[in-house]
């Protein structure tokens, strides 16, 4: 009788080997790293852009104005009668101006290098954020992943019980409202695991979004962006200088900027704006073929740059103000980020190691009947807990290292 029961068993694995369908894959696998993501973000890309456009302002601030260029012709020529006329006895004025820097030109220049500095810091600072979010996102799939195989290694066990207290309810031996409570824990086993499958596709998808991937089912994050080594982070930790942040470095090139262009305000307010002419008078009221040279000068009568100045000033005075309370605000984070990974490293630590193969055993001490059904579930449901909290602390202590490691 047993003999046959085996033969029956291979013959229905063989069956079901046959005739499940295959998955095939469709294109190639694209494992997700920081420097793919570097390299294909669409956010960053934009943030290059912006900061080729500072420095296009830099070249932009450093060029002359161009001269002005004025030609006069007479209309009615009355010696001789003719329109337009561009003869000899005709009347021509040619003017040429050249506009003179000013004397805060090389402020303004200074001020457009501090905006390249801050749009380089704000580069650098989406490049850290995305690739935190990237590192949580890979920290996530991997504690659904390993929750999703806790589930269904229970869930397998739940199965292979509850098809074997099927066959002893038909004998008597146990009672139906065993049966079904076995059955409903299996059946919540069930849903936990497709909430858990949809929270991996999930992550997968938040990962392709980052690096502009249409086809996320070939997603694949790399396990090395989990390992952030603890002696490094340390190291870190006790170098850190938080006036190499990119969010500090930000406010001190705003600072610089403004302060440099509250001084350009103040020079082109002080000094009159210069320009230099020449001009050819061909028959004009002093003599033929006149040639002079001469210069302009602006008249601060009305307009001496009083808004200019202190609409410059105001900025000063904001950038400092902003520059110190992102100073203030870094120091904090970084406090809060060493309190939250030493929290969890306790917790960790505090931790009491689940014994492997504890739920196994727990559910063949229920199906050999040492156990009751109460005590069963109590033990079953007590260690699946213990096991999802010993993940939970892992990744709380994963996702503490990462926030502290990009804080610095």
């Amino acid at each position: 009788m047993k003999k046959q029961l085996n033969i029956k068993c291979s013959i229905l694995i063989v069956w079901l080997l046959i005739t499940i369908p295959t998955v095939k894959t469709c294109g190639q696998t694209v494992v997700v790293t920081d420097s793919l993501l570097l390299a294909r973000n669409p956010a960053l890309a934009a943030a290059r852009a912006e900061v080729e456009a500072r420095r296009a302002d830099v070249q932009t601030s450093a060029l002359w104005d161009n001269p002005t260029l004025d030609l006069e012709q007479n209309v009615y020529n009355r010696l001789n009668g003719r329109w337009f006329d561009l003869g000899k006895q005709s009347e021509q004025v040619v003017v040429i101006q050249q506009p003179l820097p000013n004397r805060g030109r090389q402020h303004r220049i200074t001020a457009a290098q501090s905006d390249v500095l801050r749009a380089e810091a704000a580069l650098e600072q989406q490049e850290r954020g995305l690739l935190l979010a990237l590192h949580q996102t890979a920290i996530d799939l991997w504690y659904n992943d390993e929750a999703r195989k806790l589930f269904e290694m229970s869930q397998s066990l739940l199965s292979s019980l509850s098809s074997g207290m099927e066959q002893l309810a038909t004998m008597g031996e146990v009672s139906d409202v065993e049966v079904l409570r076995v059955k409903a824990l299996h059946s919540t086993l069930l849903r936990d695991v497709s909430e858990l499958t949809t929270k991996c596709e999930e992550a997968r998808r938040a990962a392709a979004s980052l690096i502009a991937e249409s086809n996320w089912s070939q997603v694949q994050v790399s396990l090395e962006l989990l390992c952030v080594d603890s002696n490094v982070l340390e190291m870190r930790l006790a170098y850190a200088d938080i006036a190499n942040r990119p969010d500090v470095k930000q406010a001190q090139a705003e600072v610089d900027g403004a302060q440099h262009r509250q001084r350009a305000a103040d020079l082109e307010a002080t000094f009159p704006q210069v320009a230099l002419t020449a001009s050819y008078d061909r028959a004009g009221n002093f003599i033929e073929n006149y040639f002079a040279v001469g210069a302009s000068l602006s008249l601060p009568l009305w307009n001496r740059g009083q808004g200019a100045r202190r609409a410059a000033r105001s900025q000063s005075v904001a950038s400092k103000l902003l520059y110190d309370a992102t100073c203030r605000e870094a120091e904090i984070s970084i406090q809060a980020s060493v309190a939250r990974l030493r929290r969890a490293e306790r917790c960790l630590r505090n931790m009491p190691q689940i014994p492997e193969g504890m739920i196994e055993s727990v559910a063949n001490a229920y199906a050999r009947r040492d156990i009751g059904l109460v005590e069963f579930l109590d033990h079953f449901e007590g260690l699946r807990e213990a096991a999802m909290l010993a993940l939970e602390l892992k990744r709380d202590l994963l996702l503490a290292r990462e926030d502290l490691f990009f804080q610095l």
